[in-house]
C-alpha cells in the first residue's frame, strides 16, 4: 500500500491523470480487502473521473467493472448491474473481449444475487426477478 500511494504521489505531481487514476484503484482494491467496499466507493469513483479525463477508455471499463464489484459486496445490486453493464459497453469498445467476459461475469453475479433474493431484486428494480 505505501509503494502504491507513493506512485500516486509522483503521478500527481507529474500531471499524469492516467498513472494517478490508476494507483487509486489499486489503492480502492487494497481499501476494499482491508476495510470492506463501502469506503472503496468513493476512491474507486475518483479513479475512474480521472481516467476518463487522460481519455483512457479501457482504464474506465476497468474502474467500473471494480465499481461492480464493490457494489454488490455492499448490497447495492442496481447500482453494481448498472456499472457491470457500462464496463461491458466500454470494453465492447475498445474490443477487449477478455474485459467483456469479466464484465459479463459481474452482471450475472449481480443478477443471480437479485434472483436470489426478493429483497434485493425489488432493489434492483425487479432485475433478474425469475429464472435466471
Amino acid at each position: 500500500k505505501a509503494l502504491t500511494e507513493r506512485q500516486l504521489e509522483l503521478f500527481k505531481r507529474a500531471g499524469s491523470r492516467r498513472g494517478e487514476g490508476s494507483m487509486m484503484l489499486s489503492l480502492a482494491e487494497v481499501a476494499c480487502a482491508q476495510t470492506g467496499p463501502k469506503t472503496s466507493i468513493d476512491v474507486a469513483k475518483r479513479a475512474k473521473t480521472l481516467l476518463g479525463e487522460a481519455g483512457d477508455r479501457r482504464g474506465q471499463a476497468l474502474a467500473a467493472l471494480v465499481l461492480s464489484k464493490f457494489y454488490l459486496a455492499a448490497g447495492e445490486v442496481k447500482l453494481s448491474i448498472e456499472a457491470a453493464d457500462e464496463s461491458h459497453a466500454a470494453f465492447k469498445e475498445v474490443h477487449d473481449r477478455w474485459g467483456q467476459a469479466h464484465a459479463t461475469s459481474a452482471l450475472t453475479a449481480a443478477f443471480w444475487t437479485a434472483a436470489l433474493s426478493p429483497a434485493t431484486a425489488s432493489a434492483a428494480g425487479g432485475a433478474g426477478v425469475g429464472t435466471p
